[in-house]
């Protein structure tokens, strides 16, 4: 089992302080990997750039970091769902998590006060690391 740190985001805007975030999780954590993960459609945030666009832009971003960080389409997996109204943190970590990977957030700080409004907010933080 792999242990993989998901760095969700829209991925929206420059990328230099989202590479220094990575690798600070790929030097100082016990993870094997790093993924970033641009959202696909955000629930509760301005208009975003295509998913193409921001999914080259992460493939640029990790280029410096090394094999251990990869670019994940998995919201994009979700959004082909039946009932798929937008990107939720609790549906990425259960799709990954199914393919059978001990899994960690990366929470930036700035995003810390929206975490009562994601989508089952308190199940989402009850009991994972």
């Amino acid at each position: 089992m792999s242990r993989v740190a998901l760095f969700g985001g829209s991925f929206n805007r420059r990328m230099s302080r989202t590479q220094l975030v990575a690798l600070y999780i790929l030097e100082t954590q016990p993870v094997d990997e790093l993924w970033f993960v641009p959202t696909y459609a955000h629930p509760v945030r301005q208009p975003l750039a295509s998913y193409e666009h921001r999914v080259a832009m992460c493939e640029l971003a990790i280029a410096a970091l090394g094999p251990r960080a990869r670019v994940s389409r998995a919201e994009e997996e979700l959004a082909l769902r039946p009932g798929f109204v937008s990107s939720r943190t609790l549906d990425l970590v259960e799709h990954i998590a199914a393919q059978g990977h001990e899994l960690r957030l990366v929470i930036v700080r700035y995003i810390l006060h929206e975490t009562q409004k994601w989508y089952a907010g308190a199940t989402s933080s009850q009991g994972r690391r």
